[in-house]
């Protein structure tokens, strides 16, 4: 949305709301309006107004811009505890109403380096980037997880359609070399292939090694992919 749209969007809003609104900025195609902590209705009000003037405004000039509010108690919280978000917000915005100078002090001194969160407020930022990094962990548990299960249940999928029972998962590799490979039916490396991953989920399973890496997980993707593939030609054959 060009300047004069967004000067357009402005005036409208301040024409009705000026009282409530204490700054208007614009970053990353999104129109953040700081308003004063007023009654629930009252927001809804702001915010369905601000919405229809968006609508208005985006189906004239053919854009997509969203819109944010705040309070400003929220404001001050994020601003004093130091939320990287709100500076990167701050920093980059393009200032489009501010003549409590709410947001133009606070923007200068983040592009200098002269703000920053209490202590506090960055030790708790440290704590959430800890619980990315084990959410992270999650992830490659569940990704190998699923690998795992894909060889098991490709492999009992082939065990019970060559007319055995269904071994439990320990069982697997064993059941494969009876069945298949040493009866010429199935080649050794695909064995290995299945020990591998077996072994591979085993071991963290129990702890003795911790979760394999991306590249590794990619890896174990890769021959349980081509292990699946040689599997269901084999069943076809049977």
């Amino acid at each position: 949305m060009k300047e004069e749209h967004l000067n357009n969007f402005c005036t409208s809003l301040l024409g009705k709301y000026r009282k409530y609104v204490k700054s208007i900025w614009f970053a990353e195609n999104t129109i953040s309006v700081l308003i004063l902590d007023v009654s629930k209705s009252t927001k809804e009000d702001i915010e369905k107004f601000s919405l229809i003037l968006l609508k208005t405004f985006n189906a004239k000039y053919d854009s997509a811009v969203k819109l944010e509010l705040a309070e400003l108690s929220d404001y001050f919280r994020n601003v004093m505890e130091g939320d990287i978000g709100t500076y990167k917000m701050i920093r980059d915005a393009s200032l489009l109403y501010d003549p409590s100078h709410f947001v133009h002090p606070i923007k200068k001194m983040v592009k200098t380096g002269m703000i920053h969160g209490t202590k506090e407020a960055l030790m708790r930022r440290f704590h959430s980037i800890n619980q990315h990094f084990r959410e992270i962990s999650r992830e490659k548990l569940r990704v190998l997880d699923n690998i795992y299960m894909s060889i098991i249940e490709a492999s009992q999928a082939a065990i019970l359609a060559a007319g055995h029972p269904i071994p439990v998962p320990k069982q697997v590799p064993p059941s494969i070399k009876k069945y298949f490979v040493d009866k010429g039916l199935l080649e050794k490396k695909y064995l290995n292939q299945c020990s591998e991953i077996v072994k591979a989920f085993k071991s963290v399973e129990h702890r003795e090694k911790p979760v394999p890496s991306g590249a590794e997980l990619d890896k174990l993707q890769e021959i349980a992919r081509q292990y699946r593939e040689r599997l269901k030609e084999l069943v076809l054959k049977l």
